[in-house]
């Protein structure tokens, strides 16, 4: 454990050394995009804009960690499960690591947090963490599909789809021949030792802890959190439209959520920059004024994280005492 801890702060005092390089070149990229845009009126826009809607943005994406503590929940091993209350404070820190981490170190603090904070092995916290990315990419893929089929969608974002799609397809291939031919692998290995052969042991142990990928139920319960935790994206969406009085169709909520699901898989410090320029591209696409596209973009990664950073950080305030992880 103590091993781990070193390793983990090692890491983030590496990615601290990156961050001033990553802010200086995110504010050249914001100056420069940022000529020509017309401020006064986006601020303007802002200043109009319905509070009502406003705090019924912030209540939905609220909404999203009860449904998240409760899918990991779900996913962790029963004879582990921690209480739902502890998962909840858990899935809160996660969510707070998102802003300040990259992808990967996201997963890894997601981990550590599972196995110090819920208690649970590190195998049983991996597997948590491999079960929520494989739904994630599920409702992913579905609000890009449901988009091009409700609306008209750029051609960036058909082709991004494409590629996902198989990526993902990969990635479940594998999982699935790893799960449920765990034997066949074994007896192979077996015949063939070498390096191969122990690496391949070694992915073979640790699939004793994805039994969530075996159960039909659990996946299904599972993907249908993830699908609500994408729902409640989309109407916030909806809600910020009505707040900057944005007149497009439902659906166009839809396509700007999907368009994020895909820009946002590469991500800056707390998806500055990237976040607004994608609602701002999609607005545009759509026929909204520059100055109100602008103000909406803003407003909706505001109101995303808003509840992120204030439920994080109130997380993180009153963390209660780790667990000490099984043996």
């Amino acid at each position: 454990m103590g091993r781990l801890r070193a390793a983990a702060w090692a890491a983030c005092r590496r990615w601290k050394l990156h961050w001033p390089v990553i802010l200086i070149i995110l504010a050249v990229c914001l100056a420069i995009a940022a000529r020509g845009v017309p401020w006064a009126e986006a601020w303007s826009a802002l200043q109009d804009a319905k509070p009502l809607w406003i705090f019924a943005a912030l209540a939905v994406n609220c909404s999203i960690f009860p449904l998240w503590a409760s899918q990991w929940w779900l996913l962790a091993p029963v004879a582990e499960r921690p209480r739902w209350l502890r998962m909840l404070d858990i899935t809160a820190l996660v969510s707070l690591s998102h802003v300040f981490l990259p992808a990967l170190g996201t997963q890894a603090m997601a981990i550590g947090l599972l196995t110090f904070r819920g208690g649970l092995s590190s195998g049983a916290s991996t597997s948590v963490v491999v079960a929520d990315l494989m739904l994630t990419g599920m409702a992913r893929l579905s609000v890009l599909g449901v988009a091009s089929l409700v609306m008209p969608s750029p051609p960036w974002i058909r082709d991004g789809a494409l590629s996902l799609l198989g990526v993902f397809a990969v990635v479940v291939v594998i999982l699935f021949t790893v799960v449920h031919g765990t034997t066949g692998i074994r007896r192979y290995v077996d015949r063939r030792p070498g390096r191969i052969a122990r690496l391949a042991t070694k992915i073979c142990d640790g699939a004793r802890h994805l039994d969530v990928l075996r159960s039909r139920v659990r996946m299904s319960v599972g993907y249908l959190y993830a699908i609500g935790k994408i729902s409640c994206d989309v109407l916030a969406a909806l809600a910020v439209q009505h707040a900057c009085d944005i007149t497009l169709p439902p659906e166009s909520a839809i396509l700007v959520i999907a368009a994020l699901s895909l820009a946002t898989l590469l991500r800056t410090p707390g998806n500055l920059g990237v976040y607004e320029a994608t609602v701002l591209i999609i607005y545009q696409s759509l026929g909204v004024p520059t100055a109100t596209a602008l103000a909406a973009s803003v407003l909706q990664h505001f109101v995303a994280l808003l509840p992120t950073l204030s439920i994080g950080l109130i997380a993180f305030a009153t963390r209660r005492p780790m667990l000490s992880r099984p043996r």
